[in-house]
């Protein structure tokens, strides 16, 4: 099975009032790492993410470790090493029980992490089948400038990344537009034929 995954995220402490923390995969740099990062990052204000072991240590390691390097997440409500009650005020004391969660938070964490697979399964490369700038209004796919100038705008910025070389999540952090509307745009120019699709690894 190891050989088929391309990585998972470990949850704890996921019904704090605390902000979200994403712990990157030993490696930090893989596909998996990116997307769910770039989601994690664009989901909720105060969230913050760290390295490897930089958050927490829990059973994400025994993937992370040497000969599996399955890239494991972890994504919790902890507060940071420099703060004074990390990961929680309560944390190992009697304190520490069912009564210092709140259902609501429990849920934001449960739809920023489907957010995240969700993004995941439909992140991929999309590879130019087009020179210089796609003509886009011969495909009808082009915006009224005036109607919509920063629409208008981030398709020809997105376009002038389309190269083979950074997948949709790359786009959308690099260029600081929400993952959802590269992803659409650039559906549009693969129904078009503009773009070819090249998985994530």
């Amino acid at each position: 099975m190891i050989s088929k995954m391309k990585g998972g995220i470990f949850l704890e402490m996921t019904g704090l009032k605390n902000p979200p923390a994403l712990q990157l995969s030993y490696e930090g740099d893989t596909d998996f790492d990116k997307c769910a990062n770039l989601i994690h990052l664009q989901a909720e204000k105060g969230a913050w993410t760290a390295a490897y072991r930089g958050v927490v240590g829990n059973d994400e390691r025994q993937f992370n470790g040497p000969g599996v390097r399955v890239p494991m997440l972890s994504y919790s409500r902890a507060l940071p090493w420099d703060h004074p009650h990390r990961p929680f005020k309560e944390y190992h004391s009697p304190l520490d029980n069912m009564d210092i969660t709140d259902p609501g938070m429990l849920e934001r964490s449960k739809e920023t992490v489907l957010l995240m697979l969700n993004a995941f399964e439909k992140d991929y490369y999309p590879v130019n089948l087009f020179k210089g700038e796609a003509f886009l209004s011969g495909y009808g796919i082009a915006v009224d400038r005036n109607r919509n100038l920063n629409l208008h705008r981030n398709m020809l910025k997105i376009m002038d990344m389309i190269d083979g070389s950074n997948s949709i999540a790359d786009i959308s952090g690099k260029l600081n537009i929400d993952f959802s509307e590269v992803h659409s745009f650039i559906e549009q120019l693969f129904k078009a034929k503009l773009i070819k699709k090249r998985p994530s690894k």
